[in-house]
């Protein structure tokens, strides 16, 4: 689904208050590392609310395959599989064992692990490993078969549900895909690319598609697939009650 910079016939742009968001802060130094072999990693602290920036910051994981024609390199690939939950910097290391040799010669492929996720900080939902293992324990079955188990794993996952909730847990409630979208803007200043070019997959088309959103104008290409319908997604109006599933 490609994603287009068009609106009521003219181009749109990036408005006011995410410019005030984004634009007056500093680009992050990104001290790459080597790791896993062929990558390097980084990892940078980003405001844990864009509309304060000087306030909390949580700590995100990036990491890049460099293309191997450095003189020819078009710019970065940010790749996101989807999930949510599943690892940006993951798929960026296995990039050489899914990319065409045409995309790695010319592009560094580079995943940033959404906030709470993967290398990123994380959400600590449970005291200890026993209170999370007491929990999931109610969970543990493939399929709940009957009045007591169905009750049983229900229990669980509303157990899990309140302990990984948004109530009083700040990181929790700063994980919208709107601030993920924001943090790849950061991403994408700090990697020295003039415009986003981006590959998401199931919910990484959600994150594709609010950047898109977001920053119209700032976008080289967007390639998405197994499209999320955003609408549904967000669950209001007529979809709030519709099973979410990728396409």
């Amino acid at each position: 689904m490609p994603a287009t910079a068009q609106a009521a016939g003219k181009t749109a742009t990036t408005s006011a208050a995410e410019r005030r968001r984004l634009d007056k802060l500093p680009t992050p130094k990104l001290g790459w590392y080597k790791c896993y072999g062929t990558a390097e990693c980084a990892t940078v602290k980003v405001p844990l609310d864009y509309d304060k920036p000087k306030g909390a910051k949580t700590e995100i994981a990036v990491l890049r395959v460099k293309a191997k024609n450095q003189k020819a390199k078009i710019g970065s690939l940010f790749v996101n599989p989807g999930g949510p939950g599943g690892s940006a910097t993951a798929m960026a290391a296995d990039a050489p064992l899914f990319l065409s040799d045409a995309v790695l010669e010319k592009f560094d492929v580079v995943g940033v692990d959404p906030r709470g996720i993967g290398a990123s900080a994380n959400i600590k939902c449970f005291k200890s490993v026993k209170d999370q293992t007491a929990v999931f324990n109610r969970m543990n079955v493939a399929f709940p078969l009957g009045k007591t188990q169905e009750q049983r794993y229900i229990s669980g996952a509303q157990s899990f549900g309140k302990a990984c909730s948004t109530t009083g847990k700040t990181l929790a409630g700063a994980m919208s895909t709107s601030e993920v979208a924001r943090d790849m803007e950061l991403m994408r200043r700090a990697v020295g690319d003039k415009k986003l070019t981006y590959l998401g997959f199931s919910y990484g088309t959600a994150l594709g598609q609010y950047y898109a959103n977001l920053f119209p104008d700032r976008f080289r290409a967007i390639a998405i697939d197994g499209n999320i319908d955003p609408r549904q997604w967000a669950g209001t109006g007529s979809s709030g009650n519709q099973i979410l599933d990728a396409g």
